[in-house]
């Protein structure tokens, strides 16, 4: 439950700023979420500090079993193509529009602290 609800809590501020780090980003960060306030918000990208979040995100609230290294690969594109599948993001993809973005990082914040799914059905691809 705490770390369902710590990957909400991290998800709740990839909503307002770019650069967000967590425990998984390195040591330094194992017991604080540090906010970066240096680049606004924007879509999810394939750097190492989204790229880490997204993985924790789908181990944790989609049961995946990814290593959180911070590198985009097939791995990490499949389970998170599962985790909008679960999210029922249907096609739009946080990774091209901050609207997306948005609504994605919102679902995981509720769906982490409310500690059960949330979803939005947004249409079939």
């Amino acid at each position: 439950a705490d770390k369902r609800r710590y990957i909400g809590l991290a998800a709740q501020c990839r909503m307002v700023v770019g650069t967000v780090l967590t425990a998984w980003y390195n040591a330094d960060h194992q017991n604080h979420i540090h906010v970066d306030n240096g680049v606004g918000f924007v879509p999810i990208r394939t750097v190492e500090t989204d790229t880490k979040l997204i993985q924790a995100t789908c181990n944790i609230l989609n049961a995946e079993a990814l290593t959180i290294d911070g590198d985009w690969g097939p791995l990490t594109e499949a389970a998170y193509g599962r985790l909008r599948t679960k999210l029922k993001m249907g096609c739009v993809d946080p990774k091209t529009n901050a609207a997306a973005a948005t609504l994605f990082l919102g679902l995981i914040a509720q769906t982490g602290l409310n500690a059960q799914v949330a979803g939005a059905y947004v249409g079939t691809c």
